[in-house]
């Protein structure tokens, strides 16, 4: 399917191979009464902590600090807020932004993890401005700053701000993967198996990644 069309590289195409790979990995389990990570290897861990996760949520300063106290005495060490303010708010929109990261860093207290996610709607300038301004507070990420075909916006977040770079949900196989990480341009690599060719597709991407080390 891959290789009969020469669209097939990126976008719709691929998805659906993403869908059809990810169904015969799912057949192949049926078919040998087990679950797929067993197919794929073993287990290498008990268990695999959560994060919380609230697109859409109330940034009001009340509802933030309402909310990360709850779910920190649900038992969630990590979470991610995504934030809806960009360039076009201007400077207040900014002080909002970086207000919300200091807000959840203080409330739940040093312990937890926070990560960020901008919709891809940032511009290379606001994200370094951002990163700069919050990078005391510690974020365990930021994910997807700037539209996935700006790579250089990424490398140069890395290379401004010590506040690890996240991208991949829009990955398309292992070869934008090793371009991306040659060119230093993400901490975190987040390639979706309904996306980026299916869990097949994913495996090469897993071992492409491993030799950058990244998170």
């Amino acid at each position: 399917m891959y290789r009969s069309n020469r669209h097939s590289r990126p976008g719709l195409f691929l998805m659906a191979i993403s869908a059809v790979d990810n169904a015969l990995w799912d057949l192949r389990g049926r078919y040998f009464e087990t679950v797929v990570y067993r197919l794929l290897g073993r287990p290498t861990r008990t268990s695999v902590e959560v994060y919380g996760s609230y697109p859409g949520y109330s940034l009001g300063h009340d509802n933030v600090k309402g909310r990360c106290l709850a779910l920190k005495d649900e038992g969630y060490r990590a979470k991610k807020w995504f934030l809806a303010t960009g360039p076009g708010s201007g400077p207040e929109g900014m002080r909002k932004n970086v207000e919300l990261v200091k807000t959840l860093r203080e409330t739940p207290g040093d312990s937890t993890d926070l990560m960020f996610d901008a919709y891809s709607g940032w511009d290379e300038t606001y994200a370094i401005a951002w990163a700069k301004q919050v990078e005391q507070y510690r974020p365990r990420r930021i994910e997807e700053s700037a539209h996935p075909e700006k790579m250089d916006s990424f490398v140069a977040l890395r290379k401004a701000a010590s506040v690890p770079v996240a991208s991949g949900e829009h990955f398309y196989g292992r070869w934008e993967v090793e371009r991306y990480l040659r060119s230093g341009a993400v901490t975190v690599v987040q390639a979706d198996p309904e996306w980026c060719g299916g869990i097949s597709e994913l495996i090469k991407i897993c071992t492409v990644a491993s030799t950058y080390d990244p998170m």
